[in-house]
């Protein structure tokens, strides 16, 4: 049976980080058409998953194989693995707790593709502690809102609109401060900025001169925060960052709100991070970096990255979204045996020993779940589109049930 799309409606767009749940989908000749959202990114997303897709298809080392087949030898190479290595990427809330279930089964590690650059942050997290807000918060109470590095209009079409309008928040302040005039030293600046707010004595020339091509902008941007009563700070995420960057950051948040109110959030992508973070914390423990190789969970960022590159692990299963959303992960282990499965898993076939690849559903468009926004809030998510493909959550539920069963015999 070939897929086919169905028109539907209210669906939830995967094509940046503001999730919108209000696009009402059609089809037409094949081809996804979203005739009430005017974002690029969006029509985007929607076409690329409209994209026409074949029978389900599968290969073991390099030959073709059914399903059956193909599912059987993942599961037989998992349960034979002396280390997995599982890098889940753009999969469901119920996916994620299955890869924890999995991990646990297998004595495996978990390294979520989309938090490998967040490592700072959230070690920044654990530190200070996270400062967040809500959406529907800042689109009706943010006074002033401060965009730290972050290019709405490339990366956000529609957050001006659904969250910055004028028309929820008359009188609303945006100010911008564009990736390339950040401070090159964000954490002295952050706190040489924490101290001047707070009325406290700082050596202002270097304050300034860490503040860069920003130090023309912050006599005026003070005096704003000063006078307004919300103030809210979204920062994009910066893989550079490091992790004192992040807890002054946080820190200065919190120093705000001391005197009135202020909340921050950090502004992500649509690889479902946040979600797939929640999910595993829930399950294991932690977001990511979760080692359960000694039979419990523990957190140990940035060591599993390091013990692929020496070859602690024998087998990989990574869990892609589309065409090349994990292909970029270096391991350093070429000789890895892996699993690949996700709608593109089939894009390179690879021969030779030691590989298996299954073609699966596409989460959010053939696949349904649970979907975490940027904000934490949780939406749900529809398949507006019918395939003979098998789902991740199903493969990774029935590796667990099968281990569960043997284990019992």
């Amino acid at each position: 049976m070939n897929s086919s799309t169905r028109s539907a409606s209210d669906q939830v767009c995967l094509g940046c980080g503001c999730l919108c749940d209000d696009p009402v989908l059609e089809s037409s000749g094949g081809t996804a058409v979203v005739p009430n959202l005017d974002c690029s990114k969006g029509r985007e997303w929607f076409a690329a998953a409209a994209r026409p897709l074949g029978p389900a298809r599968a290969w073991i080392d390099g030959v073709p194989a059914t399903i059956a087949e193909a599912d059987r030898a993942a599961c037989d190479r998992l349960f034979a693995s002396r280390s997995t290595l599982i890098v889940p990427d753009s999969v469901s809330m119920e996916s994620a707790a299955a890869i924890a279930a999995l991990a646990d089964r297998v004595r495996g590690c978990v390294e979520p593709a989309a938090l490998r650059t967040r490592a700072s942050e959230l070690a920044a997290f654990q530190r200070v502690g996270a400062v967040s807000s809500t959406l529907g918060e800042i689109r009706d109470r943010g006074e002033l809102v401060i965009v730290w590095g972050a290019d709405l209009d490339r990366d956000l079409p529609r957050f001006r609109e659904r969250f910055l309008s004028d028309r929820d928040l008359p009188g609303r302040t945006v100010l911008e401060l564009p990736c390339e005039r950040l401070p090159h030293d964000e954490a002295a600046f952050f706190a040489a900025w924490r101290a001047a707010l707070a009325g406290k004595a700082v050596d202002r020339p270097r304050m300034l001169l860490a503040a860069g091509t920003f130090a023309s902008d912050l006599d005026e941007w003070s005096r704003r925060i000063r006078a307004v009563a919300h103030t809210v700070l979204l920062v994009a995420e910066r893989p550079e960052r490091d992790r004192s960057a992040w807890s002054q950051i946080l820190g200065w948040i919190r120093d705000r709100a001391r005197v009135s109110r202020c909340t921050g959030l950090v502004l992500g992508g649509s690889a479902n991070s946040a979600g797939i973070g929640a999910a595993l914390t829930w399950n294991a423990g932690a977001p990511s970096g979760i080692d359960l190789r000694l039979g419990h969970p523990r957190h140990l960022p940035g060591s599993i990255e390091r013990g692929a590159a020496r070859g602690e692990f024998d087998l990989i299963l990574r869990i892609a979204g589309r065409a090349s959303s994990v292909d970029d992960l270096d391991y350093g282990n070429s000789s890895m045996r892996r699993i690949e499965i996700g709608p593109d898993a089939g894009s390179r076939v690879v021969p030779g020993d030691g590989v298996v690849q299954i073609e699966c559903a596409e989460f959010g468009v053939d696949e349904g779940g649970t979907i975490a926004r940027m904000d934490g809030v949780l939406l749900p998510v529809r398949p507006w589109r019918d395939t003979d493909r098998p789902r991740v959550v199903e493969l990774l539920r029935n590796w667990v049930g099968r281990f569960d069963e043997d284990f019992s015999a």
